[in-house]
């Protein structure tokens, strides 16, 4: 989004918690690195290993859009628009869990086996976000629902941990990843 609000001609600017873009363990750091690089040429700009400390309404623009003061570390950015991106989180609370014998681990989600099933209850299967130690992207999600129907129809066994599936960022150039990154790659040797 960053990128694509730069291109139709808004001042971006991205505050990152993390040191540089996509630290998660998935994210290949030289690819990252190329990628920001590439952003910040097209204009946006990184306030990485930042954190917000306060967001302020400061008034009405002429068109009754609120014009907004964000305290990032020691700068302060005005802005009309905000976005934003903390990640996900599993919403399994309070959803009958317990009273189906389904084990949860709170803020992480439901605990499935290779088989995408409920480790405590393996009538039931879970896929996608609401699942723990799983990665939250949309083709994960989409590629588990297909296991959880073949396994629960078709009486298949198709394992969770035989997929393969790719992490998109959709920018310019596009990144995607599959696999192992070049860093865990190293660690592997």
């Amino acid at each position: 989004m960053a990128q694509a609000f730069s291109l139709l001609g808004s001042k971006v600017s991205v505050v990152n918690r993390s040191s540089r873009l996509f630290e998660s363990k998935a994210g290949d750091p030289e690819a990252a690195s190329i990628l920001q690089a590439e952003l910040e040429e097209g204009g946006v700009e990184f306030l990485s290993s930042s954190t917000i400390k306060k967001v302020e309404t400061l008034k009405d623009d002429n068109e009754g859009l609120p014009v907004m003061k964000v305290t990032v570390e020691d700068q302060e950015i005005e802005c009309d628009c905000l976005l934003v991106a903390a990640g996900r989180m599993a919403n399994i609370e309070d959803c009958g869990l317990e009273e189906a014998n389904v084990k949860f681990e709170v803020g992480k989600g439901v605990v499935v086996d290779d088989y995408a099933r409920s480790v405590s209850n393996p009538s039931i299967f879970a896929v996608g976000d609401c699942c723990a130690g799983v990665p939250r992207l949309t083709h994960m999600a989409g590629e588990m629902a297909k296991l959880a129907v073949q396994n629960s129809l078709a009486n298949d066994e198709w394992r969770l941990s035989s997929l393969v599936v790719p992490a998109v960022a959709y920018t310019e150039p596009e990144l995607a990843t599959v696999g192992i990154s070049s860093k865990e790659q190293v660690s592997c040797l």
